[in-house]
């Protein structure tokens, strides 16, 4: 996966995994984690004490123009692979990484690192001819937590 994209002229979003960029999007869906409500009653009043319980991690959806190389491709190959009982164990399978969002002028603007991805669904999106714009290839990523590193 060391391949690496010059930025576009415009905002961008890219997946660095090891410091290196392998791709580069046009959409990412919101970082969101939410957690469970633990409600609780003591004897005889009628309010209950609520406490945050576990914690859901929502899937990360990220889509881009297709024909940017196939790293995000083999990377799901890794996953079918995994469901077989063949290919790289979970330790490789899943990868930490970071989504980082880019201002127009090519500077830095937001950080997220993502803990153990793996990719849970991949489209090669719909093929139309007659469309003036590409396919969009689009990765849906599970993952075990996500922190804002800069701001």
């Amino acid at each position: 996966m060391g391949y690496s994209y010059p930025l576009q002229h415009k905002d961008t979003f890219t997946v660095e995994i090891d410091g290196i960029t392998v791709a580069e999007f046009r959409m990412c869906s919101e970082i969101k984690a939410t957690a469970a409500t633990l409600s609780q009653r003591s004897g005889g009043t009628r309010r209950s004490h609520k406490e945050p319980g576990a914690i859901t991690d929502e899937p990360i959806t990220l889509t881009r123009s297709h024909g940017h190389g196939r790293e995000l491709y083999d990377w799901w190959l890794q996953t079918m692979d995994y469901r077989k009982g063949v290919g790289v164990p979970l330790s490789q399978l899943k990868k930490d990484l970071d989504i980082v969002d880019w201002h127009i002028d090519g500077t830095e603007a937001r950080r997220w690192h993502v803990h153990g991805a793996f990719i849970s669904s991949y489209s090669a999106g719909d093929r139309d001819n007659n469309a003036d714009e590409f396919a969009d290839e689009i990765v849906i990523l599970e993952h075990d937590g996500a922190e804002l590193v800069t701001d």
